[in-house]
């Protein structure tokens, strides 16, 4: 690419012709870049100006005005992305006010008497108001810079991890993850949101409560008459569900504080169950090993010529190691095999030559392009292979038994097309599937006919089938969009004069895998550095690590999730018992015994656990086969498994932990003599 100015350009006229409808050439074309107030409905006033400048905005191939909105400035979200972008901010959000909430109404709690005592020597509403909020800004002020701090040390760790992990399949991919000023902004403004809303209800409890009730406060059930009921036979796991009606809406919160991380780790757990690992280890690498030219593992390079090819003395090293067995020898055209060239029935409508490469190519209407040889026709991709390497293809069309189709092919019969597919499913990429079984293909050799080859069946294309793992370049290089062709060994060699190898893949004897990449290793480093190989357990690891890192990431997550869920239990805890010293002294002044209060309060906390285990499973159930099977499902290497183990485990350690903590919080929070307790009320 080169800048000039006006003059070079009205110096040199004859390069800025605009043949740009014929051969797509982009010099003599003209570009007008802006930026728009707002792009809310832009792409449809471009449309539109189009229309009124005398252009089509819905042609394929415009030859005068288009007009598009930059995806790159401005990228297009998809609905699956902001929506569990969505589910996050409102997950965190909500998770953030339950257990801020809880804390200050603890605190408000435990200070009822002494706002109680403010409000008898004059102070008013409004100073016990702005006393609190003052309380709230010197928390925040402390707080949100120690978890901003917290959060960068975090990241720093956490986001390289996950983008070497999602970068893992390329190579001369740089990571490098810096911190953001605006997330950081967004992170603050956020939490100080949160606290305010949080500190609303306890504010107004302390400013609007009298004096005289905040020296006898004691916790009663919120809101609506009360009703007698009978005591007779009163056991003290009815009592126990009774003294959770005092608050209701604090009941609800704590159990939808808890059912969020129960969710929330079982949505993770399946994500990380689905992620699979055969079919991404399957798209990669059919076996065990490949050795190709370390250019073919260059996601920048890749196998384009004939001293990118193998030598016959690694071919013989491999197969003298112990337990060799299915190799394979796959030759490839390259672009110095331009004398060999095919014509088949697609129509192109514009033709052109690569500036950079000198190549010739032409296109269809529906923007699939092809490279040209030297008499015209078509290079495409082309492979040689024996039957084991055929017989390992995903042949979805036509004649399907791989021991026939090879040998038709080896009698000269037809060919194997090749077609790129949906990685997922392997589901045939229309786009791309542009040809039909039983269409003729003619091979041109020095630009005379030689044979004549019949679609005989069709194969979805991996990874392995075009080049090596995720690497496409070469075969772009060659052939561009164009045809994948598959031909035997000995037909390959018959029509291509100097035919070489462009990888040899093999498996080995269970147990021999580690020796083998030892000796592979070995062979690189020591005697051909130009070589390269991949196995099929690299790719595992690679998949295996996704796993991992959705686990990890995912469960950091969940951990502050339940973090905050366990906090709200233990405040909720903490703050009955505070606010029920005098009523536990009132009953163990009438015969109730340490055992039995400690054993009502077990049963109080184990019933807010019980309420999270039924909420939390179902909801659990319900988003695993609707949003977390909707996420999942667009992307490939995914295939989903639904499991509710992570939930029942931490429903498990919620049932342990809610039996321990009113055991210990009594043992804090209940000290003294009846007769002490009894006075905290006078």
């Amino acid at each position: 690419m080169m800048w000039a100015g006006t003059a070079f350009r009205d110096a040199h006229p004859d390069i800025f012709e605009y043949t740009y409808d014929q051969d797509r050439d982009m010099a003599g074309t003209y570009y007008s870049d802006f930026v728009a107030v707002s792009t809310i409905g832009l792409q449809e006033k471009l449309d539109h100006w189009v229309w009124q400048m005398g252009g089509d905005p819905d042609a394929v191939n415009s030859c005068n005005l288009s007009a598009t909105i930059n995806a790159v400035t401005n990228p297009v979200l998809e609905p699956t992305t902001l929506l569990l972008g969505a589910v996050i901010i409102v997950l965190f959000g909500l998770c953030g006010y339950l257990l801020i909430y809880n804390v200050f109404d603890i605190a408000v709690m435990q200070e009822i008497r002494r706002y109680g005592l403010y409000r008898t020597v004059g102070m008013s509403r409004r100073q016990i108001k702005k006393l609190i909020n003052l309380q709230a800004l010197w928390l925040s002020c402390v707080g949100i810079p120690l978890g901003l701090l917290t959060g960068y040390f975090v990241g720093k760790v956490t986001l390289p991890y996950m983008m070497r992990t999602l970068s893992s399949s390329y190579e001369n991919v740089a990571i490098n993850v810096n911190p953001s000023p605006i997330i950081f902004v967004g992170a603050s403004v956020l939490a100080a949101f949160t606290v305010f809303l949080s500190t609303r209800k306890p504010i107004r409890v302390a400013a609007n409560i009298p004096p005289i009730e905040a020296f006898r406060y004691a916790e009663a059930a919120a809101g609506g008459k009360t009703t007698k009921k009978s005591t007779a036979g009163t056991t003290l796991f009815r009592l126990a569900w009774s003294n959770l009606g005092r608050n209701k809406r604090r009941s609800a919160f704590i159990v939808a504080s808890l059912s969020l991380c129960v969710i929330l780790l079982n949505c993770i757990g399946i994500a990380a169950d689905s992620v699979d690992i055969e079919k991404q280890v399957s798209y990669s690498i059919r076996t065990d090993f490949v050795i190709v030219n370390a250019l073919s593992k260059n996601i920048l390079e890749g196998f384009t010529r004939r001293e990118h090819g193998l030598g016959q003395e690694v071919i013989d090293a491999v197969n003298a190691q112990l337990g060799v067995n299915g190799a394979s020898a796959i030759y490839k055209n390259t672009l110095d095999d331009s004398n060999v060239t095919y014509d088949f029935p697609i129509e192109f409508d514009y033709t052109g030559t690569d500036e950079d490469t000198g190549i010739d190519y032409a296109g269809t209407n529906d923007g699939i392009v092809f490279n040209l040889g030297d008499d015209g026709h078509a290079l495409c991709n082309v492979y040689g292979m024996e039957e084991t390497a055929l017989a390992r293809m995903d042949i979805q069309e036509g004649e399907a038994d791989a021991h026939r189709l090879y040998g038709k092919m080896a009698s000269g019969e037809g060919v194997l097309l090749g077609v790129v597919s949906d990685r997922g499913t392997s589901i045939l990429n229309p786009a791309f599937d542009l040809l039909e079984v039983g269409d003729m293909i003619t091979v041109f050799k020095n630009g005379e006919p030689v044979m004549e080859l019949p679609v005989l069946a069709k194969a979805a294309l991996t990874g392995d089938d075009m080049e090596i793992g995720y690497t496409v370049n070469g075969t772009f290089e060659v052939g561009r969009d164009g045809l994948f062709l598959y031909l035997p060994t000995c037909v390959y060699t018959e029509i291509y004069d100097d035919p070489v190898i462009y990888k040899y893949s093999f498996d080995v004897e269970e147990g021999r895998q580690d020796s083998m990449s030892e000796f592979l290793e070995c062979y690189v480093t020591n005697v051909d550095p130009g070589l390269g190989y991949a196995s099929a357990e690299e790719a595992r690891q690679d998949a295996v690590t996704t796993r991992t890192m959705l686990r990890v990431v995912g469960g950091l997550i969940g951990i502050i999730f339940g973090a905050a869920g366990v906090l709200n239990l233990v405040n909720i805890i903490i703050t009955s018992i505070l606010a029920r010293r005098h009523e536990f002294a009132t009953m163990q002044s009438i015969g109730m015994t340490v055992k039995q209060l400690t054993r009502m309060m077990i049963w109080e906390s184990v019933y807010y656990a019980i309420g999270v285990c039924i909420v939390g499973l179902p909801l659990s159930v319900i988003l695993a086969f609707t949003v977390v099977d909707i996420l999942i499902g667009g992307i490939w290497y995914f295939t989903f498994h639904f499991t509710l183990v992570p939930a029942v485990i931490v429903c498990i350690l919620l049932l342990i932990a809610a039996a321990i903590l009113p055991v210990i919080a009594l043992k804090v929070f209940n000290k003294g003599s009846i007769v002490e307790k009894l006075r905290v009320a006078e």
